[in-house]
């Protein structure tokens, strides 16, 4: 048996691996430029070599036969890029899957933390308002009663802002700078009305970390009124700022308890129905400027697979 294996096993696995390593060096080295001078200086060897046998020349024929022996030295010359670059291919390949590896893994824990944020931003809003179906969904996806979170009976006015692309930065420099994440207690006290803070807005930005309250007391612009009814503050920085940037803007009225976003690029509010909307479009606004920072559950799936999210 042991015969058999070395007469017949034994030549046929080295055969196979001297072909698959034929087939590798061809596939690394072809169209490259040492190829056509490695295939030059073997055919002008041939020649050489034939024509110093035909002729009797013994120089010729000592030459190509040096040339021949010298071939290894030879090709490391001429493709000393090459080989660098097929040696290095193997540890290219396990960096190249590590940082896959990782980005996926940062991706996903990117979006569990842009989740979080939303998540607060929501419970906030529910906190604030005094609507029944705000104040409704604390219980039934959070688990927050109205009595154990000391909620006030009255609505508390607020103002938010998400930056988009261009940024925040002249707003944020006239607030009380601040860095921390997003909490719905901390907003929360914010918006106390016996807080020094509740009369201005705050500016979040999206970080490493998720969503990030960076500045609080902040005056956001206003715009001038379309029609003779009374403006209000809140309203009208709410119009002011959608109008001036492209950042994401909340209001809570302090009145009637209604959240509101404005449309029509600015000039128009919108009274949102339900938190799910509210969520709803919080994840769009995340995901139309921060690119793949942030990745829905569905779009991560549809990358895994290679496959292309419209």
């Amino acid at each position: 048996m042991i015969e058999f294996l070395n007469k017949i096993f034994i030549p046929f696995a080295e055969v196979l691996i001297l072909t698959g390593a034929f087939w590798i060096t061809l596939r690394v080295f072809r169209h490259t430029r040492g190829i056509y001078t490695l295939m030059s200086l073997l055919a002008i060897c041939g020649l050489i070599g034939m024509a110093g046998n035909v002729v009797k020349l013994p120089l010729m024929t000592f030459l190509s036969g040096v040339i021949i022996n010298n071939l290894p030295l030879i090709i490391l010359i001429l493709f000393q890029d090459e080989i660098r670059r097929f040696l290095a291919s193997p540890m290219v390949w396990v960096r190249r899957f590590t940082l896959l590896f990782r980005l996926r893994r940062h991706t996903r824990r990117k979006r569990e933390d842009m989740e979080t944020g939303v998540d607060e931003i929501v419970k906030a809003v529910c906190c604030l308002t005094t609507m029944p179906e705000w104040r409704n969904y604390l219980w039934e996806h959070y688990g927050l009663e109205q009595m154990e979170e000391r909620l006030s009976n009255t609505n508390t006015g607020a103002l938010l802002a998400i930056e988009g692309i261009t940024g925040l930065e002249d707003f944020r420099e006239k607030g009380v700078p601040l860095d921390c994440s997003v909490n719905y207690r901390l907003l929360r006290t914010i918006f106390y009305p016996g807080s020094p803070l509740h009369d201005g807005g705050v500016i979040m930005r999206a970080g490493r970390s998720g969503l990030n309250i960076i500045a609080a007391g902040c005056r956001f612009p206003g715009v001038k009124s379309e029609n003779d009814g009374p403006v209000h503050t809140r309203q009208d920085a709410l119009h002011g700022m959608a109008v001036t940037t492209d950042a994401f803007v909340l209001m809570v009225s302090e009145e009637t308890g209604s959240v509101m976003v404005p449309e029509d690029r600015g000039y128009r509010s919108h009274r949102l129905g339900s938190p799910e909307e509210l969520k709803k479009r919080l994840e769009e606004f995340l995901r139309q400027n921060l690119g793949t920072s942030y990745v829905a559950p569905k779009e991560e799936h549809a990358e895994a697979q290679g496959g292309e999210v419209k």
